[in-house]
């Protein structure tokens, strides 16, 4: 992957968004990073679903991905009927001082065209996409005051942000590949998406290019990931559906 390395600290209440985008146009949603100056919390959502559901990783350990209280309050919860989607406790370290806290992965062949990022007035931190068969992880990390991710070959830095307590949360991003196109296979989140759209009395016609991240839960970090997938085809519902 080439790309910047962004090895600048920023000052504990700041924010960093990133996201993948080509030079014909294609793009992913932007992803925005945040914290707050009084507090090792930490906040992720994508611009697409910003202000109605993030992941927020609290400093006592507490962490979850759900809708905000705001959305909340105008009737969205999730199939359990709760605010939230997960909930779970800050993962083992990885290595002596280092979180991984969570993954977002997003693949080339999910990339559309959409508005470019370039040329507006806030920064966004874009990598260039990998070849379709590939795709690109931002890993989020917490480090400990005095720590820092030993980074892999094909991997860049996308920011870095310091926290009030003298640690870091810092993003990372890397290339993967996909034993295919997996297209089809997102068939059926892309449905889901779509029928939960529509219970909830949202339009959304045949054709539209949207975004949705899809929520799951890595085993092996024991933490969350999101793999973000283009909504826009209408697929064929299956019996019964």
């Amino acid at each position: 992957m080439t790309a910047p390395d962004w090895h600048t600290i920023l000052r504990p209440g700041s924010a960093v968004r990133f996201g993948v985008e080509a030079d014909d146009g294609r793009a992913s949603t932007v992803w925005r990073l945040w914290t707050v100056t009084t507090a090792d919390d930490v906040y992720i959502a994508g611009r697409a679903t910003g202000s109605w559901i993030k992941a927020s990783l609290h400093a006592s350990g507490r962490w979850q991905h759900g809708f905000t209280s705001e959305a909340q309050n105008t009737g969205w919860a999730s199939e359990s009927g709760s605010r939230y989607f997960e909930l779970w406790q800050r993962p083992p370290e990885v290595a002596s001082g280092v979180t991984l806290a969570l993954r977002i992965v997003i693949p080339t062949s999910q990339l559309r065209p959409g508005p470019s990022t370039r040329g507006r007035g806030r920064e966004v931190r874009r990598l260039p996409p990998p070849p379709r068969a590939y795709g690109v992880v931002f890993d989020v990390f917490l480090l400990a005051e005095g720590h820092q991710v030993v980074q892999l070959e094909r991997s860049n830095r996308v920011g870095r942000i310091a926290l009030p307590s003298g640690g870091t949360v810092e993003v990372v991003a890397r290339t993967i590949s996909f034993d295919a196109d997996l297209s089809e296979d997102f068939a059926d989140h892309v449905l889901k998406a779509r029928t939960a759209a529509a219970s909830q009395g949202i339009p959304v016609p045949e054709g539209m290019v949207g975004r949705i991240a899809v929520h799951g839960w890595d085993p092996d970090f024991h933490t969350v990931k999101f793999l973000e997938l283009a909504v826009d085809e209408l697929p064929q519902a299956k019996p019964g559906v």
